[in-house]
C-alpha cells in the first residue's frame, strides 16, 4: 500500500480548485470590449473627467451578467485615464450593449501626453483600452484588452480611418 504525501494531496486539491474557478464563468469566448467615443466632461486644475462610450459584445450562448468593471486607457504607451463602473448590466447571448462610463485623469497625465505629442512628432495616436468585467454572483473577473490607432494625416485629408 502506497502512502500519499501531504504535499501531493495539497497540489491535487489546489489544481481541482483552480479548474473549478476557471469553469465558473461558463464562457467559451471572452467578451469583446471596444472604445466607441471619448468626450471631455469636467476640467479642473488637478483632475479631468471624460465620458466614455464602450461597446460590450457577448459571443457566448449564455447571458453575461456584469456586476461591475474597472478599466484604463493608455495613449501612445503612456497612462492616460482610468475608471470603475459599479452599475450592473446584462449583455444578452450573442448580443451587445453600449454603456456610458467615466474616466478620470490627472493634470500630470495630461501634461505627459502633451509633452509626448510635441516631442515625438507623431502622425498617429495609439490607444489601449484594458480592464476587467466582474461577473455577478461569482468571484470571476474577465480581463479585456483592445488596441487601436488613429492616423492624424488621414483626419486632415478626409481619408476614412
Amino acid at each position: 500500500m502506497s502512502s500519499l504525501s501531504p504535499s501531493w494531496i495539497t497540489l491535487h486539491i489546489a489544481l481541482l480548485l483552480l479548474a473549478g474557478c476557471a469553469s465558473l464563468s461558463g464562457f467559451s469566448e471572452a467578451p469583446k470590449v471596444t472604445l466607441v467615443d471619448l468626450q471631455p466632461m469636467e476640467m479642473t486644475l488637478f483632475e479631468q473627467r471624460f465620458l466614455v462610450r464602450l461597446r460590450i459584445q457577448n459571443p457566448n450562448p449564455e447571458p453575461l451578467d456584469v456586476a461591475g468593471m474597472s478599466y484604463q486607457v493608455d495613449i501612445n504607451d503612456r497612462d492616460f485615464a482610468e475608471g470603475v463602473h459599479g452599475t450592473p448590466f446584462v449583455v444578452e447571448p450573442f448580443g451587445e450593449k453600449v454603456i456610458d462610463v467615466t474616466l478620470g485623469s490627472t493634470l500630470f497625465n495630461v501634461i505627459d501626453q502633451f509633452q509626448g505629442l510635441t516631442t515625438e512628432r507623431r502622425s498617429s495616436l495609439t490607444y489601449k483600452l484594458s480592464g476587467s468585467l466582474s461577473v455577478k454572483g461569482s468571484l470571476t473577473r474577465i480581463p479585456f484588452e483592445r488596441s487601436g490607432e488613429m492616423d492624424f494625416d488621414g483626419l486632415q485629408t478626409g481619408t476614412p480611418l
